[in-house]
């Protein structure tokens, strides 16, 4: 398994490659900015697209999945069925928590993680979670005021995460700290957000 940290646009976002090195299979995470960074990146691992998987519909995380779609008919838009993404219906893949997809050889696990986002998901392969903005790596969360239960659901959706196994690397949507990647223990001793066990705690680290 081949995962690359893609660095692209203004706003320190990360784009994730996925490959499968038995079958040359790739996906995308949260495909966005540099339409011509990210198709120099698949065609350099000689990869054949097939997933743009996106964590949410922030037009900073999935600007390029139209252009994307067209530039690789057998590609299709993963995300979950609560998120608006702009992508035909015959090219997309709707999801709910726990679905899995099978990128080649690897197994790709859906988990909702709604918050910053109602649709909001968070995508486990191998040893590699990636969050989006659900957490940012050593820091906090992302924003949860874009909607009325974002709170609510962003304490609910951070225990879920604690759940997780230690030894996962976190991929974060952006780089606002230190750290390019974590592993989960990490997170679950040194990330704010992660360390707020009800929501009172987590509204007075909100502010």
């Amino acid at each position: 398994m081949i995962v690359k940290s893609l660095p692209v646009g203004p706003m320190l976002n990360r784009c994730y490659l996925i490959v499968c090195e038995e079958t040359r299979q790739a996906a995308l995470v949260d495909p966005a900015w540099e339409e011509d960074t990210l198709i120099r990146e698949i065609k350099s691992h000689k990869a054949f697209l097939q997933y743009l998987l996106c964590t949410h519909g922030h037009g900073d995380h999935v600007n390029l999945v139209p252009s994307l779609l067209k530039a690789f008919p057998e590609a299709k838009a993963v995300f979950h069925k609560d998120e608006r993404i702009s992508a035909p219906k015959e090219r997309s893949v709707r999801l709910t928590d726990g679905d899995r997809l099978k990128l080649g050889n690897l197994d790709i696990l859906a988990m909702h993680t709604p918050g910053h986002t109602p649709g909001g998901v968070t995508y486990i392969a191998g040893d590699y979670a990636f969050f989006g903005d659900t957490i940012f790596c050593g820091e906090d969360c992302g924003r949860v005021d874009f909607y009325k239960d974002g709170p609510r659901d962003m304490v609910a959706s951070l225990g879920k995460i604690r759940q997780l196994p230690d030894h996962l690397t976190v991929c974060s949507g952006h780089k606002y700290g230190r750290f390019e990647t974590t592993t989960m223990k990490f997170e679950k001793e040194n990330n704010a957000a992660l360390k707020c066990r009800t929501l009172e705690e987590f509204l007075e680290l909100k502010g």
